[in-house]
């Protein structure tokens, strides 16, 4: 059996490899005349080059991926804050529009609904039940909308810019719009339809959960 001596990275000399290993040290044979005191320093030099170049290739894999995820994540806010602002453009169009925006196809729901009670619809189903209806799904995108774009902000704060957003509206139509009939009822039913969205927000946010589990 060879004989066999340790150099550590001290510069000591230790009579056994196992005591090397615990000291970060290399083990050679020291009867092959082939592996100088030069090809060591050459060995740990490499291997720590290679460490050292392995690392950096990691943090800078790292980096690059979180880079790209932070691109994905201000386009996605990029998209969602422009979707709000084209759907807040829209519903003051309608909102703001001189006459209801309903006027026109008024006659026409009119005869739809009594035909409908006519063949059992129920006499509740009216047209002022269509009117509310209407206002809670045009708030709807609203509520969602707001909770995919503030994030941060509370379930309860949201509703309550809703609510603002829905007074402001019905605000204007009794000051400026004359052909315009605001009420209490409208601006209850636009923060259903706010609250309507919240929680379809809630259940998207949680749907990759509940599919993910068994």
């Amino acid at each position: 059996m060879f004989a066999h001596a340790v150099i550590c990275e001290h510069g000591e000399t230790l009579a056994t490899p196992q005591a090397a290993e615990l000291q970060g040290g290399f083990s050679v044979d020291s009867t092959d005349s082939s592996y100088s005191e030069s090809g060591l320093a050459d060995h740990i030099s490499d291997s720590a080059g290679r460490g050292f170049l392995r690392r950096g290739c990691l943090r800078a894999d790292a980096a690059l991926v979180k880079s790209r995820s932070c691109q994905k994540s201000l386009a996605r806010g990029g998209r969602r804050r422009w979707s709000l602002v084209g759907y807040f453009v829209v519903l003051a169009f309608i909102a703001f529009w001189p006459t209801p925006v309903d006027k026109p196809a008024a006659g026409d729901l009119a005869v739809l609904l009594d035909l409908l009670h006519r063949n059992g619809i129920p006499e509740w189903i009216n047209y002022g039940f269509v009117e509310a209806s209407a206002n809670i799904l045009l708030f709807a995108p609203a509520g969602l909308l707001l909770a995919l774009t503030l994030r941060r902000k509370r379930w309860w704060q949201l509703l309550a810019l809703g609510a603002a957003i829905s007074s402001t509206v019905e605000l204007g139509q009794l000051l400026f719009l004359p052909h315009r009939f605001s009420s209490l009822q409208d601006i209850l039913m636009n923060t259903l339809g706010v609250g309507l969205g919240l929680l379809v927000a809630a259940v998207l946010k949680w749907l990759p959960l509940s599919t993910a589990r068994p």
